[in-house]
This record gives structure tokens, sequence and C-alpha cells, in this order.
């Protein structure tokens, strides 16, 4: 999947588009929405949109240090 590098740093992205971004699933993107852990806006009645920034920016406070350096 080919993506604007402009589209994915100051727009907004689909779920399959983040999940490219990002590494994960698709079903994984939903999970993640489900749980709040991720921010979305939804358009409609199925679509969503993600902030690229705003994402990485949520899955920040789920880092773990590695303890074992």
């Amino acid at each position: 999947m080919k993506l604007d590098p402009v589209k994915v740093e100051s727009g907004y992205v689909n779920r399959e588009e983040l999940a490219s971004i990002l590494g994960f699933s698709s079903r994984h993107i939903s999970n993640l929405m489900k749980q709040g852990i991720i921010p979305y806006i939804k358009i409609g009645k199925s679509s969503v949109r993600f902030s690229v920034p705003e994402t990485r920016q949520s899955l920040e406070k789920y880092k773990i240090e590695s303890v074992w350096n």
C-alpha cells in the first residue's frame, strides 16, 4: 500500500492505512479502539479516521522500557 507522507503526518487515515503504518493488523486497531486506547473520529455509521501523530502519542502512554539493559 502506497501512502502519501503528507496525508500520514498532517491528515487523517483509515483503519487499514493506520494498521499498515504501525505494523498492526486491522483487527488489532479495532481492538485498540474498543478499549479506548487510541483516539478516532467516527464519520457516518461505519467509517472512522485516525490522526497518526495523535495515535502515536496515545500509544506512548503504554510504552514499557526494558529493565534488562
